[in-house]
Order: structure tokens, then C-alpha cells, then sequence
């Protein structure tokens, strides 16, 4: 795959796991909120299960995007030692034109 495919896909996972994390933790914690404040009936202890999904979902996401954040840096790792700043295979060319004598 490509090196910027790679990246993109990465960043995309990223994204959409910190996404889904976020609506699942809010709508268990908020599950939580009404089992144990319930207007209408109150179940304080159905309120204990969804405080620990909500952390497990949590820990979950967390661990999933430190997973897919680890990629970029085995890639700049690959590209360091590949003798390039970019990974690259090419070599770098300057911008600046190279010197000449002074009558030319």
C-alpha cells in the first residue's frame, strides 16, 4: 500500500474511533444517569453496569487509537533509516544552484 494511503487510512480510523468512543461513552453514562435519576422508576443498581461499559468503552478507544497512532511513528521511523526525511527513495535536490567562478 501506499505510503499516503497508509497515512490516510490511519488518520481516517483515528477519527471515526474517537467518534464512536465519544457517542457510546455519552450515551451509556447517560443510560447511567437516568437508571439511577429516573423520573418515571428508579434503578440505582442497573446504574453500576453502565458506568463500567462506559469506562471499558473508553479504555477501549483509547487503546485503539494509541494502536493506529503507533503506525506514523514506525513509519518515520522506516524513513529515517532509510536516509530520508520523507521516505523518499530519491535524493534531495537543491534549490539553490550550485556556485560558480566568479567571471562566468
Amino acid at each position: 500500500m501506499e505510503r499516503w494511503a497508509a497515512g490516510t487510512l490511519r488518520i481516517l480510523g483515528i477519527i471515526l474511533t474517537a467518534v464512536v468512543t465519544l457517542i457510546a461513552c455519552l450515551v451509556l453514562f447517560l443510560l447511567s444517569m437516568c437508571a439511577s435519576n429516573g423520573s418515571f422508576s428508579r434503578h440505582p443498581d442497573k446504574a453500576l453496569p453502565f458506568i463500567i461499559g462506559g469506562l471499558v468503552v473508553m479504555v477501549g478507544g483509547l487503546w485503539l487509537t494509541i494502536r493506529l497512532a503507533r503506525g506514523f511513528r514506525k513509519q518515520a521511523d522506516a524513513s529515517i533509516s532509510a536516509g530520508t526525511a520523507d521516505g523518499c527513495a530519491h535524493a534531495a535536490r537543491s534549490i539553490m544552484p550550485a556556485p560558480t567562478a566568479a567571471g562566468e
